[in-house]
């Protein structure tokens, strides 16, 4: 339906205007009209409410699916994709299909993450949970038993669940999120730096449902191709190159003098940016991989569009964490909870749910609530709130670090985080005590170079008993192990999880 508005009072009198909706999509099905309402009215003595007016406007349609005709699903997830990469988000035109789908879906400007880390943010993409509540504090746990996930959820309401990834460590036999999966995709050889390897099954799989007529479906795809080590297939690299020249830009060169990238051991021999000295030329390596993960999720996009699934599906793409490019002096990772690693680019379609930007902050947990209450599904409790109620409330969210080694929040104009411990994932001489803080204020910072603590220790303070609050209520979790071998651990450690986390 189109969205309409209802002005409270014009030249006295209230004034209606009409509100026009397609139903001809929804034909048998419940169709839910949401509307915001406000309540306005006189004190009488004593201060005690004794009349008041209730408005009502920006009324919106929404499909409540029946049991019987529930839409497919599916969700993406683009790992390590920085908000700024993305076209829609204002970033480099490099994800047409991307930006194609989120000109016909909610675009939630402002998302944050759940971690910085691959395995406890996928966790909470597929529980709903914070991090402290389901027990997965890194890439080297695995899910506990009795934690109720999404694909559970679906599959007791009468979905077929499947689930591809691209990296070992969201596994099943790994993860423990082969929990209510029917099928559960192998990682394919090369997946992690070509996720056509993923994506090929994921095709096959699509003409097999649509031969055998099987709905509805959710289907989880993870891409990991903007990880590091940058750089797609060297085909589509130099048709990118190409496309770059052709339309006016220009390939950076790989060395420059002074140097533009700080400390990184990507830079060292054997490492994917040897010898490389310019910052622009590993972000053009960047953004040539995210335009390949782009085109791998149009292919998906086209095989849904050419069975029909697509119209009527919901599709979710989302990151499950940032990236650095020099932020807080981080080159090429994820770690600390600065905004380029925990701001993410979030988009969801919904059928019959008019597309638009929404400023409210969401949270990436939000999307199993949000899926919970539209598909009325059964057996579990997520937090976080309803996606396509969310308000302009001034509302905090919550993130942490692999293996809690931080907390932080996004709140107000206030980027907020706490070293639980010391912290050493920058390296040793680089080290941080445990208990410091971090306060940055976006009014006069938007970059966030300067540290508030001391100068405003008495805010810092307040924070700091609301995150102590925050755990109490939410550190519940079983955090367990996941049994490796040494040949995986070797490969979680080529993949640059080493002897930091993150």
């Amino acid at each position: 339906g189109e969205r309409g508005r209802l002005d409270l009072q014009a030249a006295g009198k209230p004034a209606w205007h009409p509100i026009e909706a397609d139903l001809a999509d929804l034909a048998g099905e419940e169709v839910e009209l949401r509307l915001r309402a406000w309540i306005g009215g006189g004190d009488g003595l004593g201060g005690e409410l004794v009349a008041a007016r209730l408005w009502w406007g920006t009324p919106e349609l929404v499909a409540a699916p029946s049991r019987a005709q529930r839409p497919a699903v599916l969700l993406v997830t683009l790992d390590t994709l920085r908000t700024d990469a993305v076209g829609a988000y204002g970033g480099a035109q490099v994800t047409p299909r991307l930006d194609a789908l989120a000109s016909d879906s909610l675009l939630f400007e402002d998302a944050w993450s759940a971690c910085n880390s691959t395995l406890p943010s996928h966790t909470s993409l597929l529980t709903g949970l914070p991090v402290p509540t389901h027990g997965v504090l890194d890439n080297r746990s695995t899910l506990a038993d009795g934690v109720p996930t999404l694909a559970q959820a679906l599959a007791q309401a009468g979905y077929h669940t499947a689930a591809a990834v691209s990296v070992e460590h969201l596994q099943a036999a790994w993860s423990g999120l082969g929990k209510g999966f029917d099928q559960y995709l192998d990682v394919q050889p090369r997946a992690s730096i070509d996720g056509a390897a993923t994506t090929t099954p994921v095709l096959a799989w699509g003409r097999e449902w649509a031969r055998e007529g099987r709905a509805p479906v959710f289907l989880w795809l993870h891409l990991f191709d903007p990880h590091t080590p940058y750089g797609p297939p060297s085909a589509f690299l130099e048709q990118f190159a190409a496309a770059r020249r052709a339309g006016g830009g220009r390939v950076p060169p790989m060395r420059v003098d002074p140097p533009t990238i700080g400390r990184t051991g990507y830079t060292q021999a054997g490492k994917f940016l040897e010898g490389v000295t310019n910052r622009d030329f590993a972000r053009f390596l960047y953004e040539a991989s995210v335009a390949y993960a782009d085109q791998l999720l149009g292919q998906v996009l086209d095989a849904w569009e050419e069975d029909g699934r697509l119209a009527r599906s919901v599709t979710i793409v989302v990151a499950d964490h940032g990236e650095s490019f020099g932020e807080q002096g981080v080159y090429y990772s994820h770690q600390l909870l600065h905004p380029e690693v925990t701001h993410v680019p979030l988009v969801v379609h919904f059928p019959g749910v008019a597309p638009r930007r929404v400023s409210a902050r969401a949270w990436t947990p939000d999307i199993v609530l949000t899926l919970t209450r539209y598909l009325d599904l059964p057996h579990i409790q997520p937090k976080g709130r309803d996606l396509l109620s969310l308000e302009e409330d001034g509302r905090r969210v919550w993130f942490v670090h692999s293996g809690m080694d931080q907390v932080g929040c996004r709140d107000d104009d206030v980027h907020y985080w706490h070293n639980e411990r010391e912290y050493l994932q920058l390296g040793r001489d680089r080290a941080q005590p445990a208990g410091a803080g971090f306060l940055f204020r976006y009014a006069g910072d938007p970059d966030l170079q300067h540290n508030l603590a001391e100068e405003e220790a008495e805010l810092l303070g307040r924070y700091d008993r609301a995150r102590e609050v925050w755990l109490e209520e939410v550190a519940s979790g079983r955090h367990l192990r996941a049994s490796l071998s040494q040949e995986q651990e070797q490969r979680l450690r080529g993949l640059g999880y080493g002897g930091g986390e993150e």
